[in-house]
């Protein structure tokens, strides 16, 4: 049995990626050896080699070396050379997952699921608690501005991560308290139907302990469901007019160009006015889900006050990347219709007197062709879209599933609506076109399409 973890060589393969190299940054805080691949250099991936791992640039059998154990996501195919070196050498091989199950153990786990917002309600989480000195330990999703980064391994009793159900592996966590912010028809390739999926939530949702909480939005149709199968402590979380009585409110919603500020109501009395300075209603509603978890863990809600108060956003969302005189460039993760509606909606809201114009990358084959009726509407709102070849993320094409057909069956709807492009240049003329109007450009998807749009503002 290993007890030094100077003795442990962990090698993840896609070390670069925002959820692996969080977990590397931990396990290196933690005082393990870590190297690992990934296909590029990326600031990822500088990080990490700044800290003291050792990351090759392409996947190779021999960059295993002395490893110990091997770390995957979902992303690795079974053929990849380091994978298969892996199972020839007996190395154990764990999920991205697994790993993080492992590492959770070592404090108090608080996971954040769901199929939109995870990512914004663990860093608003994961604020609340360092601002009032609980000094978590964290693995978040996506460069937090106020934190500075998105790992962390904190002196407090508490770990902050959010749980993943892309591939099933949300289930590995056993956290003391969770938070579910909303489930939508997604990943339905791996769960097979809507009803594995709801299965799947139903399990995560009861694998707190008697002790623990689930915070649940109430808005959602298929959580309200969910409690029906509850076996667990939970609570729920509303914004304005609620479908019934809720735990966690908020009322007096103002949404203004520098977020949104709203009264916080705590099973019936009013907690004052707080102040949120990212915008958008799924912002609220994501900021209500941490403030119910962290007043179930017992901070105090002058605390949270001033806690929110210092949040500053995540990079990709809603993140403005560019301003000149009327015309602004705001970059988004946005790659679900659900969020995408919800992205364009914000734009609308915050800049009421501006044209609303969308770069959109579609993500995966699967996705597009999975949720097609949905992306049919979810621009509706727009005044102009633009649809990029879509992003693979390392799937095989699916016959008749594309950005132009996309485009069409869009047209038929909403005449003009959108188009299509192959080359980025096209977009970089457009820019150039718009950047003295009236307007902000939305940069949507989950793929390249936010650095391809950084590069061409910064050079038009």
């Amino acid at each position: 049995m290993r007890v030094n973890n100077k003795d442990v060589l962990v090698h993840f393969v896609g070390i670069g990626g925002i959820g692996m190299s969080a977990i590397a940054e931990v396990l290196i805080q933690l005082g393990f050896k870590v190297q690992g691949s990934d296909i590029s250099e990326s600031a990822n991936v500088k990080k990490l080699n700044s800290l003291g791992a050792k990351v090759a640039i392409g996947h190779r059998a021999e960059n295993l070396g002395q490893a110990t154990v091997l770390v995957y996501s979902s992303a690795v195919k079974p053929e990849n050379p380091e994978y298969k070196e892996a199972l020839e050498r007996g190395i154990p091989i764990m999920r991205r997952a697994e790993m993080l199950a492992d590492i959770m153990k070592l404090k108090k786990g608080i996971a954040i699921a769901g199929t939109h917002g995870k990512t914004t309600t663990t860093s608003i989480i994961t604020t609340l608690m360092k601002e009032a000195g609980k000094d978590p330990t964290y693995i978040i999703g996506g460069i937090v501005h106020n934190l500075g980064g998105h790992a962390h391994v904190g002196q407090g009793e508490y770990l902050v991560a959010e749980a993943d159900e892309s591939d099933g592996s949300f289930l590995m966590l056993n956290p003391v308290a969770s938070v579910i912010t909303n489930i939508d028809d997604d990943h339905l390739d791996h769960y097979g139907s809507r009803e594995g999926l709801l299965s799947a939530f139903i399990q995560f949702a009861n694998q707190i302990p008697f002790f623990g909480v689930c915070a649940l939005n109430i808005h959602d149709e298929k959580l309200r469901g969910l409690r029906d199968h509850m076996k667990r402590p939970y609570v729920t979380f509303g914004i304005e007019e609620t479908p019934e009585e809720v735990d966690y409110h908020a009322i007096n919603v103002e949404h203004h160009d520098k977020g949104v500020d709203f009264d916080f109501v705590v099973h019936g009395e009013n907690q004052g006015r707080f102040k949120l300075a990212v915008p958008g209603r799924h912002n609220v509603l994501n900021t209500l889900g941490a403030l119910s978890i962290a007043l179930e863990i017992g901070l105090d809600s002058e605390d949270l006050r001033v806690g929110l108060s210092k949040y500053e956003g995540v990079g990709r969302r809603f993140q403005k990347v560019f301003s000149q005189k009327d015309f602004e460039v705001i970059d988004d993760y946005a790659h679900h219709p659900t969020e995408i509606f919800e992205t364009i909606k914000t734009a609308k809201e915050s800049r009421k007197d501006k044209e609303v114009l969308v770069i959109f990358e579609p993500h995966r084959y699967s996705r597009t062709k999975t949720c097609w009726q949905d992306f049919l509407h979810c621009f509706n709102l727009a005044d102009k879209v633009l649809i990029a070849p879509i992003y693979a993320a390392s799937e095989e094409p699916l016959a008749g599933i594309n950005s132009e057909s996309l485009s069409n069956d869009i047209n038929k709807l909403h005449p003009g609506l959108t188009q299509t492009f192959t080359d980025w240049d096209e977009v970089k003329n457009y820019i150039k076109e718009k950047k003295e109007t009236k307007s902000i450009l939305l940069a949507l998807g989950a793929g390249s399409v936010g650095r391809k749009v950084k590069e061409i503002v910064g050079n038009c």
